[in-house]
C-alpha cells in the first residue's frame, strides 16, 4: 500500500489514538462511546486497488464501506481510466452521512469494467485495514449501487462476519446471468427491428472492442431522433420488460433513456465482460418471447404489427454461451439466497438499467433458502437507474443502522411517503415468466416466479416441480418432476451457504419423475451429517430451491 507522508502522518496519529483509548478502557466495540480515532481524510491503495476513508470528528461507531458502480474501462482512444475511489453516491450525500457521524470508506476497485471479483476481495481487505489503523466499529455496513449493489448482495452471502448489514441501491437483484441474457434480448429485438450493423458483430457474440460512444450512439441517436421510429423503439421497450409490467413510464423519457446507459450496457458493457471471461456469456435457449394483447394493440396504433418481429425473434432461440462462461457469471455473481446478516433493498419504481422487477426475483430467492426475515425492500418514486435522493439514502442507512443495533426490521414509518418512498409498492414478476433461459448453459432457464410453496409440489400445472420428503424413516429424498428432455442437476448447500453434495449432475435426462436420496450425494471426504440443507435443482426448464432435513 502506497500512501502520501501527510497519510502516513494520519495514520500513526490514528493509530496512537486508538492505543491511548484502548489503555484508558473505553476502545471496546460494546461500549456506547466509540473510539475517536477522527477527523481523518486518507487515501492510499491496497493490493492495487486506490481508496479513501474518511472518519468525523464526532464519529458515531458505524462504519459505512461503499461499492461504486460499474465504471467504463478506458479500453477506447482518447479513454482515461476513472481511479478515483468513491466512498457515497454523491458529494451532498457524503456531507449528510459525515454531519450524522458515519465513517465512509470506499474504492476504485482493481480495475473498472465488469469488476465483481475484485469487489468481493477490495471491500473485506478495506475492512480489515480500517480496524488494524483506525479503530473497531460497532457495526459495519457495506452499501452499493448498480454494480456496487452486485457486489454487496454477493458479499451478504459470503461474508457473513465482516460485516453486520448491507444495502443495496438499484441492484442486478436478478443475477448476472438473467440480466446478461435480458442484454440478448434487447440486442435480438434490435436486429429483427432495425438490423444489427455487422460491425457490432452479431447479437449472440458482440464484437469485443466495440466502442458504444464512437460507433453505437450515433446510429441510435438518429434512428431515435426519428418519430417514424417511436413505435419500433417502443417495441424493444416491452419486449425486453422495461420498466416492467404495468408500470406507465413519464411521458417522453423513452427512446431516449433507452438509447442511453441500456444501450451503452448491452453493447460495450459486454464486450468488456466477454473479454474478461474468453467468449460470449448471453443465451436464449429457453426464451420465450411475447406481449400482451394490450401491448400489442397499443404498438399497432404506433404503426408496428408486433407478431412478424416476434416471430422472428422466436425462430432465432438457439444462441448459447460456453460452460466456462456460465460458470463464471454463476459465481460472480448468481444470488442463492443464504443471506447472513440483514439485506436492505432501494429501488426507483421505474429503472430501465435494472428493471424494478429484478427486486421480485431477489424476493423469491431469499424466499426459497428461507432467509425472508433478513430482508426489507423499499422503493422510490424516482425516475431512473441510480436516482434515489439524498433524503431517501440517508433514511435508508438510518433504518439499517437501527435494524442492527436493536435486531428490529425496520418499520414501515421508516420510509415515508413524504420522502418519495412508496408504502405498498409490489414490483411485478421478472418478465420472462415462463422459461427466462438464464443461469448457465447447463441449467437453460428459470420458471416462473412463482410463490415457494408452489415449487415444492411437481407438475402444478408448471411441468416442472420438486418435492421434498424428509421426515421419520423415510430419510430425505427429492422427486424431481420434468417434462422437458436436457440437463438435470442437483446440489445441496449447507446452512453457511457451502455446496455441502452433488446429488445428481445428468447431461441428458428424458422427461418423467426421479426419486433422489440425498444420502448418497457425492461428497469430498465422509458422508452427509443430518441436518438441514438447501437444495439446488436445475433443470432445462428452470431452477428450483427449497429446505430438505436430512434424517439418518
Amino acid at each position: 500500500m502506497r500512501t502520501s507522508t501527510f497519510v502516513r502522518a494520519l495514520k500513526r496519529h490514528a493509530i496512537l489514538a486508538f492505543v491511548v483509548l484502548a489503555l484508558a478502557g473505553i476502545a471496546s466495540a460494546g461500549n456506547a462511546t466509540p473510539p475517536q480515532p477522527g477527523p481523518l481524510d486518507i487515501s492510499g491503495e491496497i493490493n492495487t486497488a486506490p481508496f479513501r476513508i474518511v472518519v468525523p470528528a464526532a464519529w458515531n461507531g458505524t462504519l459505512l464501506v461503499f461499492q461504486r458502480g460499474w465504471t467504463d474501462k478506458a479500453d477506447h482512444q482518447g479513454e482515461t481510466d476513472n481511479r478515483n475511489p468513491t466512498i457515497t453516491p454523491t458529494a451532498g450525500i457524503r456531507d449528510a452521512l459525515l454531519a450524522r457521524g458515519y465513517a465512509l470508506a470506499g474504492s476504485a476497485r482493481k480495475s473498472n469494467g465488469y469488476s465483481v471479483e475484485d469487489g468481493l476481495d477490495d471491500v473485506v481487505a478495506l475492512v480489515s485495514y480500517f480496524r488494524e489503523n483506525m479503530a473497531m466499529p460497532t457495526r459495519t455496513i457495506l452499501w452499493g449501487t448498480s454494480l456496487g449493489g452486485v457486489i454487496t448482495l454477493e458479499t451478504a452471502e459470503r461474508n457473513g462476519g465482516a460485516f453486520d448489514g448491507y444495502l443495496a441501491i438499484n441492484p442486478g437483484g436478478a443475477g448476472l446471468p438473467r440480466h446478461v441474457d435480458e442484454f440478448l434480448v434487447l440486442r435480438l429485438a434490435y436486429d429483427v427491428t432495425f438490423g444489427m450493423p455487422g460491425s457490432w458483430g452479431t447479437p449472440g457474440d458482440v464484437r469485443d472492442d466495440l466502442d458504444y460512444e464512437a460507433e453505437v450512439f450515433p446510429i441510435l441517436s438518429a434512428q431515435a431522433g426519428d418519430p417514424a421510429n417511436l413505435g419500433r423503439f417502443e417495441f424493444l421497450r416491452l419486449v425486453t420488460g422495461i420498466p416492467g409490467s404495468g408500470i406507465t413510464p413519464p411521458h417522453g423519457y423513452f427512446p431516449g433513456a433507452l438509447i442511453g446507459l441500456p444501450f451503452q450496457l448491452v453493447t460495450e458493457f459486454e464486450a468488456e465482460l466477454e473479454r474478461r471471461v474468453g467468449g460470449p456469456v448471453a443465451q436464449n435457449i429457453s426464451h420465450t418471447y411475447s406481449l400482451t394483447p394490450e401491448e400489442k394493440a397499443y404498438l399497432a396504433g404506433l404503426g408496428v404489427d408486433a407478431d412478424p418481429l416476434l416471430e422472428a425473434m422466436n425462430a432465432r432461440r438457439n444462441i448459447a454461451a460456453g460452460q466456462e462462461q456460465r460458470n463464471y457469471l454463476e459465481h460472480f455473481a448468481d444470488f442463492s439466497g443464504l443471506i447472513k446478516q440483514p439485506v436492505l433493498t432501494v429501488h426507483p419504481f421505474v429503472d430501465a438499467v435494472a428493471p424494478v422487477t429484478s427486486e421480485s426475483a431477489y424476493r423469491n430467492t431469499i424466499a426459497a433458502a428461507g432467509r425472508s426475515d433478513l430482508l426489507v425492500q423499499v422503493y422510490t418514486n424516482t425516475i431512473g437507474h441510480g436516482s434515489a435522493t439524498t433524503d431517501q439514502l440517508v433514511a435508508a442507512i438510518q433504518a439499517l443502522d437501527e435494524w442492527v443495533r436493536t435486531g428490529t426490521r425496520p418499520d414501515p414509518s421508516a420510509f415515508p411517503a413524504a420522502l418519495g418512498f412508496i408504502p405498498d409498492f409490489v414490483p411485478p414478476p421478472w418478465h420472462q415468466l415462463e422459461l427466462a433461459g438464464a443461469h448457465g448453459a447447463d441449467k437453460g432457464g428459470v420458471a416462473a416466479e412463482a410463490p415457494v410453496a408452489a415449487e415444492l409440489e411437481p407438475g402444478s400445472g408448471m411441468g416442472f416441480g420438486v418435492r421434498a420428503l424428509g421426515n421419520g424413516d423415510r430419510g430425505a429424498q427429492l422427486v424431481v418432476t420434468t417434462a422437458k428432455e436436457g440437463r438435470l442437476r442437483i446440489r445441496l448447500y449447507d446452512m453457511q451457504g457451502r455446496v455441502a453434495a452433488s446429488i445428481a449432475d445428468e447431461p441428458f435426462v428424458s422427461p418423467g419423475v426421479r426419486s433422489f436420496d440425498i444420502r448418497n450425494g457425492r461428497k469430498e471426504a465422509g458422508s452427509l451429517a443430518s441436518g438441514i440443507y438447501f437444495y439446488r435443482v436445475d433443470a432445462t426448464e428452470g431452477i428450483r430451491k427449497g429446505k430438505i432435513v436430512l434424517v439418518r
